[in-house]
């Protein structure tokens, strides 16, 4: 990919940084040590004697499962730095790394790469009645059914059968202010919510160090972060409201809610889960030949709980409760004001479903509406552009709630706002009817970028090959990117050998692919392989380009040498075509001097000089 460089009769070249102008199509460029050398020295100064540009670990789990398990997952920790100057926003999360079936083993090993900055190794359990995840201590983990019947928080006080609450007298509907919904003809369905405190379960709720440890990594399956986009992962699971209403378990036993956890950014978005109310609804059935929206929409709705006697305003990602409620069922229809008394016991079969009231003054009051778990329900609210719900990352159906399963208690994880991150509030609803989300991690990506000539100029997106593991024997390798106009070849990796890499686009060397703005994006290549169960990415993956426009093959160098092949275990932008490495990462110069300092720095980028 570059333009030829031109050697003065002196031999003299001078370079003021990574250059500008070397990426088109030209004849056989020599390879001149002197050249490379000072071309090297000008870009990065000393290199660090022994760097081997890869972040990358190799690690083996020990997994000792009973029958009851049927799928096992190896998980990393990491953290994820995002924005323009992204180290000041931090988000965590679960990547998949490996994952199998033990079909009949009880003791096995798996293996691994992972980032080397990671925070700790986990296993998930998939087993026939949920899914448990374990942190790894010493190289090792195990799961029995048996063994994991534990407390996971103490029960509530003791409750009675019915309780008399009575119905505010003249409580005008909040709804009817707003007329989000509207029936067939274009009449105006008041939405009837009614503000009536459920009973207090108890004024406390203690937790056991299992389920504090547990809850943790359950928080990153879905991680918080205004660029961690959790959606899809909602959407694929399929448990919200939309599909997923919870119904009681026990007629005996009360529907208890507890809120957990929130992390809102109260402060700086004006206490959005503070200042908001849990609703809840219910019925049996939607009457055949009627629309589902309206009649949703025409049920009462009551008032579960307040957060913000659940929360201190300044809680932030801590679990924290204060209390949980009961939650009632008052018959069907209308309720009569001053007449209806709530019971615990709903009748056999009879769904509930859950909304969130936002009731903050902040932004002029755009921040105020009901966002509801079915999806159904949002059609006004999410695209209404007077109101901070409003946005288009979200359809005008999408839900605002997803199920999770922890250690066998359902929890519904919330997003009160629009970064669609789904985890602004989650509360426990204890006394339902189980069901068992799946769960589906985003896999660890591992990307080779890598450089087509012997001068470069280091954008280092000559080349871009991405890996994922994706179980014992399987793993997908993609080619995502090619920043030449030279012709090349991947020599070494079975699956693309004696095919043009712009070939695998439907494209010739007079193309770039995926490095540049405003331009076409191309899907990946992607080729699923068959790996041995030791699979390394390290030493088994490691790419050589054969460039036959220069005559010459690129690969990894040795200890210390400029770097023409780069291992980032992780989400890693590569630089867009012609600017230089060190210009969309600000540390890179810093890891070049020094390996063992700025292992980060590929987290640290300008949006504007990387292709996303």
């Amino acid at each position: 990919m570059k333009k030829n460089l031109f050697l003065v009769a002196a031999g003299l070249l001078f370079f003021a940084s990574c250059s500008k102008d070397m990426d088109q199509y030209v004849a056989h460029e020599p390879d001149a040590q002197d050249l490379i050398k000072t071309n090297v020295e000008k870009i990065f100064g000393n290199i660090d004697p022994t760097h081997d540009w890869c972040n990358t670990d190799y690690g083996q789990v020990n997994i000792q499962v009973d029958a009851s398990v049927k799928k096992v997952q190896v998980l990393s920790r990491v953290q994820e730095l995002l924005g323009d100057y992204s180290y000041e926003v931090t988000t965590d999360g679960l990547r998949l790394l490996n994952s199998a079936e033990p079909n009949g083993r009880t003791n096995f090993t798996l293996y691994y790469n992972v980032a080397k900055e990671n925070q700790g190794i986990y296993v998930a359990f998939t087993t026939t009645d949920g899914y448990y995840v374990r942190k790894v201590e010493n190289g090792s983990v195990s799961f029995s059914k048996s063994a994991n019947a534990r407390a996971l928080r103490r029960e509530s006080a003791a409750l009675t059968t019915e309780y008399n609450v009575t119905m505010p007298a003249g409580f005008e509907s909040y709804g009817s202010e707003r007329g989000y919904f509207q029936d067939a003809q274009g009449n105006k369905i008041t939405e009837l919510l009614y503000p009536v405190e459920s009973p207090n379960a108890g004024t406390s709720v203690s937790f056991s160090d299992d389920f504090k440890t547990t809850f943790e990594s359950y928080k990153l399956l879905f991680p918080n972060g205004r660029n961690e986009d959790n959606y899809p992962k909602v959407i694929k699971s399929g448990f919200y409201n939309g599909d997923y209403y919870c119904e009681q378990k026990d007629p005996a036993k009360p529907v208890v809610v507890t809120p957990l956890y929130k992390v809102d950014s109260g402060s700086k978005w004006g206490s959005e889960v503070y200042n908001s109310e849990l609703y809840y609804y219910y019925f049996k059935e939607i009457p055949a030949g009627v629309n589902a929206e309206e009649y949703l929409a025409s049920l009462p709705k009551y008032k579960a709980l307040s957060f913000s006697d659940c929360f201190t305003n300044d809680e932030e990602g801590v679990l924290a409760s204060y209390g949980s409620y009961i939650l009632l069922y008052y018959g069907d229809g209308v309720p009569a004001a001053g007449e209806t008394q709530g019971q615990i016991a709903f009748p056999e079969g009879t769904k509930i479903g859950f909304l969130i009231r936002a009731n903050t003054n902040h932004d002029k009051g755009r921040k105020k509406g009901e966002v509801y778990g079915d999806g159904r329900l949002n059609n006004g609210i999410n695209g209404d552009g007077n109101y901070n719900f409003s946005t288009p990352r979200f359809e005008r159906d999408a839900p605002r709630a997803c199920w999770m399963k922890v250690e066998g208690r359902m929890i519904l994880s919330w997003e009160s706002g629009t970064d669609r991150d789904f985890n602004d509030v989650m509360v426990d609803v204890d006394g339902i009817k189980p069901f068992n989300p799946p769960y589906d991690p985003y896999p660890e990506y591992f990307t080779f970028c890598c450089e087509d000539r012997q001068v470069g100029d280091y954008d280092l997106n000559d080349v871009v090959i991405r890996i994922t593991r994706d179980s014992e024997t399987k793993a997908t390798f993609s080619i995502i990117a090619c920043g030449a106009h030279d012709e090349l070849y991947i020599k070494n990796l079975p699956c693309f050998k004696n095919r043009e890499v712009h070939d695998f686009f439907g494209k010739t060397p007079t193309t770039f692919i995926n490095t540049e703005l405003n331009a076409p994006h191309y899907a990946p290549y992607s080729e699923e392989v068959t790996v041995t169960a030791e699979f390394n990415v390290m030493t088994d993956v490691w790419p050589v380009i054969e460039n036959r426009t220069q005559g010459y093959d690129v690969k990894l160098s040795e200890p210390g040498d400029d770097p023409h092949a780069i291992l980032i275990a992780g989400i890693m932008y590569y630089p867009l075509e012609m600017v230089c490495i060190t210009e969309a990462f600000p540390d890179f110069l810093n890891w070049a001097h020094d390996k063992e300092t700025y292992k980060n720095w590929y987290k640290n980028y300008y949006n504007s000089k990387v292709y996303e």
